[in-house]
């Protein structure tokens, strides 16, 4: 899985798992599963283990919120400090049991990541190789490959300064998903305030929209799954209710999720919510 550093310079990375889908819906994993390995590749230039409390492996149980790994540091890269616009690559290796068990999946889709992440199911027996090591992950037999990877939250330092950091809070028009005749299937609302390098606006975010029919989750049980990521920005994007008031609730049920969102904005440390005027359909169209 790749991602490139395009908020600011950093002094430290931090991994974060969890033990839940976040797709179409947001659903906890119905069972625990293993981190066996990983690693962070610097793009072709070197890579380093990634530990938790100084451990290769974890188990990631259902319904965990922010399992962090232990800082990674510039140094383990031979670097002061991490520059914003250079890449990386996540390889990582998990586990489950062979028989009843769920296996986990993630929201990027291929078509976002624009570079070949895919996640890979090996039958019982079959092995990953080359998790630490240069290049692309190679595999034994007994492939399956997955458009969907799983793939954890990159948290970073800064090294110095204070870059805007925004967390996207909405509906279908912040993400994008199953929005096909809107024009940002692929991108999103809230992705496209992002140039497609993700360095030249230099903005550090998150985008956490839902589907309408589901974005009830900020405000409703499982909110902790989201509002546990809050505290990781300034700013918050605010596009909810949008598509979720047509037919699927009322206006004083719309009004009091969002005040209940704006609440835990602001005890979770939102400096600011971003709200935008988009007009609450009512109809199909």
């Amino acid at each position: 899985m790749p991602f490139t550093i395009g908020s600011g310079d950093l002094s430290e990375l931090v991994l974060s798992f969890n033990g839940w889908y976040y797709y179409y819906n947001m659903f906890n994993m119905p069972n625990d599963f293993s981190i066996v390995k990983c690693s962070i590749e610097r793009d072709g230039v070197a890579y380093t283990p990634v530990t938790f409390s100084g451990s290769r492996t974890k188990v990631i149980a259902a319904g965990d919120i922010d399992i962090q790994s232990d800082a990674i540091l510039p140094s383990a890269f031979g670097l002061a400090s991490f520059a914003r616009g250079t890449k990386f690559w996540i390889r990582l290796e998990y586990s489950v049991a062979s028989v009843g068990m769920t296996w986990p999946t993630g929201g990027m889709l291929y078509s976002r990541a624009r570079s070949g992440a895919l996640s890979v199911r090996l039958g019982a027996g079959n092995d990953v190789a080359a998790v630490d090591a240069f290049g692309t992950m190679t595999y034994t037999t007994g492939v399956v490959n997955q458009a969907r990877p799983y793939n954890p939250i990159v948290l970073g330092r800064f090294a110095s300064g204070d870059p805007k950091t925004v967390i996207g809070i909405g509906d279908s028009i912040l993400d994008g998903v199953g929005d096909t005749l809107s024009g940002y299937s692929v991108r999103g609302f809230g992705q496209a305030l992002f140039d497609a390098d993700h360095v030249s606006n230099p903005i550090g975010g998150a985008n956490f929209g839902l589907s309408g029919g589901t974005s009830a989750y900020w405000a409703g049980a499982g909110s902790d799954r989201l509002t546990s990521y809050l505290k990781y920005a300034k700013y918050a994007l605010d596009e909810n209710e949008t598509n979720r008031i047509n037919g699927n609730t009322q206006l004083a049920t719309a009004q009091s999720e969002t005040l209940a969102l704006w609440s835990a904005c602001a005890s979770n440390g939102i400096n600011s919510i971003l709200r935008t005027k988009l007009i609450p359909r009512t109809s199909g169209s």
